[in-house]
């Protein structure tokens, strides 16, 4: 017998009809399926052509995948488009860079990814990259007539989607799509505000020629203002009472190989939060930018470093954001942080998890220093079972040993087991005021071997380094699979995480020991004054195990013993990189280090030829005379020539700058993070001027020849702390003789910004702490601005530069200006 209804009930059925019949009347409002793109780049080239080519990762579906030399293979998209299915994406919104007389490139490109996902469900719509001219109407027609009925081609009511990611007038735009959509086929057109303009009313107007939004999210990656942004995308899309489509953006961040342009990744929250915000702010659809990121760092796309770990976590993301159910499954989580540190920054290590439905797993992590002792332990962790979950580890690195940290971690499903068998993860190495690399390291659970391997260096460990024929034997050790050991499909040595050396090992009888012999490689990475070397072994199945380090330290290896100054951060490097410190003031602390374990450059401009500046300091980094852009590309009539000439040092060659173009590019992440000393021999020709004799992107040292002949240093910085960042100049009481040689020494020590020329004190400033946390991009020779824009040419010779991560005393520089000496 069923008891009557009270009021209360009847109240709650009727407000649940209400909500129901609110939430139908909604669901009627979205017309468009949730729909997962990724953005991606036809166009690839070829890393061997570019010199920073030993930060890049590679991708692991299969070599030259997107690269200009094999690109275009089909079955090189098809993995693609395979690997992005099981990201849980539903298509590509594909980058094409447009060139004038490709009028059929829209149509000609896509032709490969249409048919790379031909049987598959997946989807392509082209994305125009710019600059866009008045012939991508008519392409973006042929393009339509050629591929609009494709069944891989992605139509929103009958009609072809078409992704706008550069800035282009309304005028222009609206010609563009009068033109494509006078054949048989109209678009489905999203438009990226122009060019990242966030005004209401450009918007407004925008959207009356369009069907939609796409943000493509790189330049604001705040959670707060993507929110912000995201709201206004929905509101005005909404305005007209016909709801238009919005796609938001989601990032996980970009550390550029060949430029300067990073964005921060905070290990996943960067990803997270811009995932998050695309939800919040209930966009229709959602594009991760990017899947293969050019070819500078494969981003989500699996790549050697981070193998599927990306693709993984952006599963897991759009598994939520689509209601889709966990599936029955063992813990799972992926590490991240980061593969190099600087000193006095933290070290974060992130657990992401996901939800699972087998048995309650534990994770503990240890950082184990190079002779195997436990410097920190965190854990049992227990694994949260219902949802996505991240934990964060934070270790002070100021007064940690160099070179760096093995994190080793395990997993059991007992917080009681102590014989927890754990895992080695890849090295960490510990930087002084630099960081080789900026990369954002992952590592997927279900892809580590379970045996352990080891790397031994046989003797004599090293024989002629730094030479060209100079060896090294290594012998790499692992299980027989004669005797349970799994097999090994291959072998890469790394270098101060760069592999140096692949090999595939012969499985039928190769025994214990894999061992093989090896050069120095010559020229721009014969390693530093240290090298760290490991060793990864893969399995057939794409499973990996790293070996435990071993360093090499050279017999030039300078370690006399030298202070540098380090920051205390409290913040790993992207939340400094964000805010400058977690820390309401950071501290600033003195440390003893090896010498060798500096960076330091010294230019000699001694060569006398070609478009190389060698670098012979510690940390080779060429400077190249003409450099342009970002992208290896070196204009004849900006390089400065090479003159014989008389020095204090004698008759050699130099340097001469002609004043009106030449400049000399040194290379991102050659300027120190930290404290630095900048050291240059110059003479200059005329006086009447404002000339720029070192300059750095960012701002953070520069050395100006001001048209009286007096010299400026400046830099971004505080005049007193709380006071804004501002750009702080301090103009010396000397005057430079044209065509006469002089000594010229900048020294930031993080506080002050001290000038001294041949060897006086001449100028000082109060510049304040400012982190510089970014590979800003040092020249010689003039003023550079967002690495592109160069003015204030020097006119005169130089016969020398150089720069360090540690503050030269005033001692130190007295003895170089009286040797005229810029090695540091």
């Amino acid at each position: 017998m069923f008891r009557p209804l009270g009021k209360l009930y009847i109240a709650i059925i009727v407000l649940m009809f209400v909500c129901h019949a609110a939430l139908a009347q909604g669901h009627a409002a979205r017309p468009y399926e949730k729909m997962a793109w990724a953005h991606i780049v036809s166009w690839g080239i070829n890393p061997e052509n570019f010199d920073e080519s030993y930060i890049l990762d590679r991708s692991i579906l299969g070599d030259w995948v997107n690269s200009d030399r094999a690109g275009w293979y089909r079955e090189n998209r098809r993995k693609q488009v395979r690997a992005a299915i099981d990201a849980g994406l539903d298509g590509f919104n594909i980058d094409f860079v447009n060139t004038p007389d490709a009028k059929l490139e829209y149509a000609d490109a896509i032709r490969e990814y249409l048919a790379a996902a031909e049987g598959l469900p997946f989807y392509m719509a082209p994305c125009l990259d710019g600059p866009i001219g008045p012939y991508a109407g008519e392409a973006l027609r042929r393009y339509m007539e050629r591929y609009g009925d494709h069944p891989n081609t992605y139509r929103v009511n009958g009609r072809p989607v078409i992704f706008i990611y550069s800035g282009i007038s309304d005028e222009d735009l609206a010609a563009m799509i009068r033109e494509a959509d006078s054949g048989q086929w109209k678009g489905f057109w999203l438009m990226q505000p122009r060019p990242h303009i966030h005004s209401r009313e450009q918007i407004s107007t925008t959207l009356k020629l369009v069907d939609g939004m796409y943000d493509f999210g790189m330049t604001g990656m705040q959670y707060k203002t993507l929110l912000d942004w995201g709201a206004m995308y929905r509101e005005l899309s909404d305005a007209e009472g016909k709801r238009k489509l919005v796609c938001a953006s989601a990032c996980i961040g970009y550390a550029g190989s060949i430029n300067p342009f990073y964005r921060p990744y905070l290990n996943t929250r960067t990803l997270r939060e811009t995932f998050q915000a695309a939800v919040e702010t209930d966009a229709d659809w959602i594009s991760v930018s990017t899947w293969n990121d050019y070819w500078e760092h494969t981003q989500i796309e699996p790549s050697f470093w981070n193998r599927d770990g990306w693709g993984r976590i952006t599963r897991e993301l759009i598994r939520e954001w689509k209601g889709q159910p966990v599936p029955p499954r063992p813990a799972e989580w992926v590490a991240i942080y980061h593969h190099e540190v600087c000193l006095g920054d933290d070290l974060t290590f992130e657990l992401f998890s996901f939800p699972y439905t087998y048995r309650d797993t534990y994770v503990k992590l240890r950082l184990l220093d190079l002779a195997g002792k436990v410097v920190k332990e965190f854990g049992p962790l227990k694994l949260g079972r219902a949802e996505l979950a991240t934990n964060t580890f934070r270790l002070d690195t100021t007064d940690l040993a160099l070179p760096g940290l093995q994190p080793m971690i395990g997993q059991a499903e007992s917080p009681d087991i102590p014989d927890i068998a754990y895992r080695r993860l890849p090295w960490i190495t510990l930087r002084v005021n630099t960081m080789n690399s900026l990369r954002t390291l992952l590592v997927p659970s279900v892809q580590l071997r379970r045996d352990l391997p080891m790397l031994l260096v046989n003797d004599p460990p090293l024989s002629n380094p730094g030479v060209a024929g100079g060896t090294l034997r290594m012998k790499v050790g692992y299980p027989d699979p004669a005797n349970g050991g799994s097999p090994i499909a291959r072998v890469t040595i790394f270098r101060n995480n760069h592999p140096i050396i692949t090999e595939y090992p012969d499985q039928q009888g190769s025994g214990y020991w894999w061992s093989p012999n090896f050069h120095e490689v010559p020229g721009d990475n014969v390693g530093y004054p240290v090298d760290i070397y490991t060793a990864c072994l893969e399995g057939p199945d794409g499973a990996v195990a790293w070996t435990q380090p071993a360093v090499v330290q050279h017999p030039s290896a300078d370690v006399t013993p030298v202070e540098v100054t380090v920051f205390r951060t409290g913040s790993d490097f992207d939340e400094a990189w964000m805010n400058g410190s977690r820390l309401e003031k950071p501290e600033v602390v003195t440390r003893t280090v090896r010498k060798c374990d500096v960076p330091t450059h010294v230019w000699k401009l001694d060569e006398g030829e070609g478009d190389r500046c060698r670098d012979t300091g510690s940390w080779d980094r060429s400077g190249w005379l003409g450099q342009m852009a970002v992208y290896p590309h070196r204009e004849d009539a900006r390089k400065p020539a090479w003159q014989i000439t008389d020095t204090p040092s004698g008759q050699r060659p130099v340097l001469a700058f002609d004043g009106q173009d030449d400049h000399v590019w040194l290379g991102f992440r050659a300027m120190p993070f930290g404290p630095v000393t900048v050291l240059l021999l110059a003479r200059p020709q005329e006086i009447g001027r404002q000339q720029t004799l070192f300059s750095d992107m960012l701002r953070k040292c520069e050395i100006t020849l001001l048209p009286d002949g007096h010299v400026q240093v400046g830099a971004y910085g505080r005049k007193a702390d709380g006071e804004k960042i501002e750009y702080l100049t301090s103009t010396g009481s000397s005057k430079l003789t044209p065509d006469q040689w002089h000594h010229l020494a900048a020294v930031h020590d993080g506080m002050h910004l001290r000038l001294y020329v041949n060897g006086q004190e001449d100028a000082s400033i109060r510049v304040g702490y400012d982190l510089t946390r970014i590979n800003s991009l040092g020249v010689l020779g003039c003023a550079v601005r967002h690495y592109i824009t160069y003015h204030d040419h020097f006119h005169g010779q130089l016969a020398g530069a150089a720069l360090t991560g540690r503050t030269l005393s005033t001692e130190d520089i007295r003895a170089l200006a009286a040797a005229h000496a810029i090695t540091p």
